[in-house]
């Protein structure tokens, strides 16, 4: 086991300095291969971290019929050109719903109230999940509510596992950002959290970047945050604990 190092710059002095730093703090973690790569083409450190000057690298082939990109695909993973194509799919639209006094309203009224929010969502979520049936704008209005009762959005965190977790996530993500303001955090760390359980840390990252833009000590979205950067596997993930 080891790892596999990419340093992708256009400026080959700084990706050079960033790559050495890496090698210099790994210990005795083996590295099974070290590149740089720019725009055009790859180059290969040899195993002191350095580049020869007078390599000049192997092309890169950036087409969508490449090799590379064609079992991505094929193996079912998405493919992006770039990191604001990605990030466009968690921008929140034009039109957003405010949900403060629902969820007010519902934490006022007592636990029957709140039992039903959670009932109501359980069952939104479990005929998506199964039917992957696109939700209404009133069932992603119930689920951004839910979101905002820790007990309940701690509930519905429960239901993701790693059978369902594509599923889970994009119904947060597209409840998300049709949410108005700092409610929206809760819908985007759950989206977060499924993502990541996918391991598609891409789109994880950038759930919990617009969560923590929502409400920046929202701690469900730190606590998937700070899981991201450990570059703990989600395989480790046993579940909520009950």
């Amino acid at each position: 086991d080891g790892v596999i190092l990419i340093s992708l710059a256009s400026d080959h002095a700084k990706a050079d300095a960033m790559m050495n730093s890496v090698l210099d703090n790994l210990g005795a973690i083996a590295v099974v291969a070290a590149v740089r790569a720019d725009t055009h083409h790859v180059w290969e450190y040899d195993s002191a971290g350095n580049i020869d000057d007078t390599d000049p690298g192997h092309p890169r082939d950036t087409s969508a019929t490449s090799a590379a990109i064609v079992q991505a695909v094929a193996a079912g993973q998405q493919i992006w050109a770039s990191r604001e194509d990605l990030g466009r799919q968690f921008e929140p639209l034009s039109r957003l719903t405010e949900v403060g006094e629902d969820a007010n309203a519902t934490a006022d009224g007592g636990v029957v109230r709140v039992n039903q929010l959670t009932a109501a969502a359980i069952d939104i979520l479990t005929a998506h999940v199964t039917g992957r049936e696109a939700l209404s704008e009133g069932e992603m209005h119930t689920l951004a509510v839910a979101a905002q009762i820790v007990v309940t959005r701690d509930t519905l965190w429960g239901l993701i596992n790693r059978t369902n977790a594509e599923a889970h996530a994009e119904a947060w993500r597209h409840t998300a950002t049709r949410t108005a303001g700092p409610q929206a955090a809760g819908p985007y760390a759950l989206a977060g959290f499924g993502y990541w359980l996918t391991g598609d840390g891409a789109r994880a990252l950038m759930a919990t970047e617009r969560a923590l833009a929502a409400d920046a000590g929202y701690k469900m979205a730190q606590l998937v945050t700070m899981v991201l950067g450990a570059g703990i596997n989600p395989a480790e993930w046993n579940g909520i604990p009950v």
